[in-house]
């Protein structure tokens, strides 16, 4: 049995695993019967979305894998308590295919330095009264099996293969990375700087990804939210930046901008109420909403506002990719290239702050790892 193998986000996609969300019984929980149908409801068009985008992969004989979630609490809610969101939906904030290698970077990083131990919070991201109020939510996120439980289905699919699975733990020397900090380029690693690498660690990077140039670009955020290339030659980005002339030489760069979104009168009254965190369109003024959302959900949202979806895009091939949405200035440069796109609907992407790159991970691609800058 061959190993699986990821070298490049543009190679042909072979193997994916497409996330999960909490299914409409989850949210059980919510006393008050409209919100909790909203919540339902949003549920139920997720997985709807989630079906699409797995029909579409398998078009393209694309094997499908899928994590497992939560379908309930396993604690009364208190007062006050913020709800763990679904770590299950974007399995590409937890794992990263390297060549043969996967990487296991579980969420805690987020809540914990790499090198302090099980337990012990990173200051520079949550205090213990900013974020717990509970023990079972402390558990739930400090735990690091509870954490990745629900890619225990992916982590055995891998297995099977003979790949190699490396944890964070096992590499304590790394800085704290995210695999949404990460892009990967045949010999060329682009590491984010922004939010996940210091430049002062590149060195113990280096040391980990030896068969690797490492090269760092100024990301603003997730790296996949910042710039995705497309094909050989092709890159989407978001940030015009001088760089790309040294780290992507003689390759065409577009630019997409961001949403209009002061063109929204409703968007401009929801974010002072939210500070351009989260959208569900058509309930801008929903005070109650907006209230139950700060108060329990606080975890689940990021900042939409910074976001731009359109270059959050999943590569199937050097000729086709999968897109959220029409942009004209994309889908010109695709033409040029010979890309064809497919719109797959991903109704609450400004809920979940999450794009079709963010909600997959590829397991397997064609080819060999190649040196696209010779």
């Amino acid at each position: 049995m061959n190993k699986l193998k990821s070298h490049s986000g543009f190679q042909k996609l072979k193997k994916c695993v497409v996330g999960i969300s909490y299914p409409p019984e989850f949210y059980s929980w919510i006393t008050n019967a409209r919100l909790r149908n909203l919540f339902e409801k949003i549920a139920e068009e997720t997985e709807e979305d989630f079906q699409g985008l797995i029909k579409t992969l398998e078009s393209f004989n694309v094997e499908v894998i899928r994590p497992t979630t939560l379908t309930s609490l396993a604690f009364d809610v208190p007062e006050g308590y913020r709800i763990p969101g679904p770590l299950s939906m974007t399995p590409r904030d937890s794992l990263c295919m390297i060549g043969d290698t996967l990487y296991e970077f579980s969420l805690e990083h987020h809540l914990k330095k790499v090198s302090g131990g099980r337990g012990q919070m990173d200051s520079k991201f949550y205090s213990d009264e900013e974020i717990f109020k509970h023990d079972a939510q402390r558990d739930f996120f400090l735990n690091a099996g509870d954490a990745m439980d629900p890619f225990k289905p992916v982590i055995e699919y891998v297995q099977k293969f003979n790949n190699r699975i490396i944890n964070e733990n096992q590499i304590p020397e790394i800085p704290v990375i995210a695999p949404n900090g990460i892009v990967r380029l045949g010999k060329d690693l682009y590491f984010g700087t922004d939010d996940w690498l210091n430049p002062a660690d590149i060195i113990a990077v280096q040391n980990e990804f030896k068969d690797y140039r490492i090269k760092t670009v100024s990301s603003q955020g997730h790296i996949d939210g910042c710039m995705c290339p497309v094909k050989p030659g092709l890159l989407l980005s978001i940030i015009d930046m001088e760089s790309y002339d040294d780290s992507f030489p003689g390759w065409e760069v577009c630019y997409l901008t961001g949403e209009s979104w002061s063109k929204i009168s409703s968007w401009v009254d929801l974010k002072k109420k939210n500070k351009g965190k989260w959208w569900i369109p058509g309930y801008e003024n929903d005070n109650e909403l907006i209230d139950f959302v700060e108060t329990w959900m606080q975890d689940w949202v990021g900042y939409v506002e910074e976001s731009v979806f359109d270059v959050n895009c999943l590569v199937i091939d050097e000729s086709n990719i999968l897109v959220s949405n029409y942009n004209k200035k994309a889908f010109d440069a695709f033409e040029k290239h010979g890309v064809t796109p497919h719109i797959v609907p991903w109704r609450h992407r400004y809920f979940w702050d999450g794009g079709l790159h963010c909600i997959t991970l590829d397991l397997d691609r064609e080819g060999e790892c190649e040196d696209y800058f010779k």
